[in-house]
């Protein structure tokens, strides 16, 4: 038996109400593909015009390639309406539709087809950045029929999923994802003024399963065998993957004299960008003395101007542990953007000596400080001192924090 997703349940779902209008804005906007990212391999080489202490990263000697996300759809059918459905299919549709309630096991597909109950829809998701086989992620499901009035109790059969898969010429497309599950409608649609547009689309929360990896490559800027091995040598000196076995397989594998592959690390599952943005702020140069070095001044700079908080962030992550003997000197500055800066690539390097600091940072008055003190904190998991924190800003004044 179905049950209708209630009001309430749709309130708690918080998350379903926001991804589906994040969901909806990428999609209208046929998501974001830069020149980088679509930029051939065999491009002429291109030259580095980004920050000046970048320079010597690997961001700044190549370029990140699927870092966009990738919109998949296909048709498909929900069942389990309470007569706001239509029996109505377009004639090119008929025969997939009446294949998909077959694979599903529906013994008579053409009953089904004229029940009010049921509908057409168009099915999209958005497939993530660095997502591997097994991801999950949101649908939204939009009735493609005029007669349909509402998708409200609906479920939708399994359809798969795949780049251009909804076209009207019924191209074949490489599957890459498949989706299903209960739709869920915006929880506001009943009292706004447009409210029929708007319970004729729904979401499925975590409903887009990842049928195929998507690829991340690293192509360089200038081609060579010894360059791009040298890259793909440091990565793995870094980042090494757990599951490496043989030279023949790692984090970073150098494909040809311009790209190199790269095998996300599964302690990087679902954070790809966060795991992208630290091998473009990785210097290709190594060694204690050097890495020390460069941390210090990308201390200096920061004590000067706050604006590249994040890239100096990312670089300090970027080297490791050898350099956090530099930034714990940042960890009670007078500057408070410094300060958190220091602290937050301290913590995100596991050093217990960032707990303190982010503990006399949660007394402060300002309660956005107090949020980034609990922000900071999930990369301190085990710290006594940490939890204590953050058990304290659970009862904190204000709800932000909380």
């Amino acid at each position: 038996m179905m049950h209708r997703p209630t009001h309430k349940i749709l309130w708690q779902s918080l998350r379903g109400a926001v991804g589906a209008v994040a969901l909806l804005l990428v999609i209208a906007l046929g998501g974001c593909v830069t020149k980088e990212n679509s930029r051939p391999a065999n491009a002429a080489p291109l030259e580095y015009h980004g920050p000046q202490f970048l320079h010597g990263t690997i961001g700044s000697m190549a370029l990140m390639r699927g870092m966009e996300p990738i919109i998949v759809s296909n048709f498909g059918f929900v069942a389990g309406l309470n007569g706001t459905g239509s029996a109505e299919i377009p004639p090119y549709l008929r025969e997939e539709i009446i294949n998909l309630m077959t694979k599903a096991g529906v013994k008579d597909p053409l009953v089904w087809l004229s029940d009010p109950n049921t509908t057409l829809v168009r099915v999209q998701g958005q497939v993530p950045f660095g997502a591997v086989k097994g991801d999950r992620f949101d649908l939204l499901v939009t009735a493609i029929d005029s007669q349909t009035t509402s998708l409200e109790g609906g479920r939708l059969f399994q359809t798969e999923l795949a780049k251009g898969g909804a076209n009207t010429a019924g191209m074949y497309r490489m599957r890459s994802a498949k989706g299903s599950g209960p739709l869920y409608l915006q929880p506001l649609a009943e009292t706004q003024t447009d409210a029929a547009p708007q319970r004729r689309r729904a979401v499925v929360l975590a409903g887009g399963v990842c049928t195929a990896p998507r690829k991340i490559e690293i192509i360089l800027r200038q081609p060579g065998w010894s360059r791009v091995r040298t890259v793909a040598d440091r990565i793995n000196e870094r980042f090494p993957h757990e599951n490496r076995t043989t030279r023949f397989f790692d984090t970073a594998i150098a494909e040809t004299n311009q790209k190199i592959r790269i095998n996300l690390p599964g302690r990087y599952r679902g954070r790809a960008e966060e795991f992208i943005h630290l091998i473009r702020h990785l210097f290709l140069e190594r060694g204690e003395t050097f890495q020390k070095m460069k941390a210090q001044a990308l201390a200096d700079m920061l004590v000067k101007d706050q604006e590249h908080r994040r890239e100096v962030l990312l670089t300090w992550q970027a080297q490791g542990n050898l350099i956090v003997p530099v930034i714990r000197r940042y960890y009670n500055h007078p500057n408070l953007g410094v300060r958190l800066t220091a602290i937050e690539a301290g913590a995100r390097l596991n050093d217990s000596a960032a707990a303190k600091p982010l503990k006399n940072l949660s007394l402060l008055d300002d309660p956005q400080y107090r949020f980034e003190v609990a922000r900071i904190l999930k990369f301190l998991p085990d710290h006594l001192v940490g939890n204590r924190t953050l058990l304290a800003l659970l009862d904190d004044n204000e709800a932000a924090v909380r």
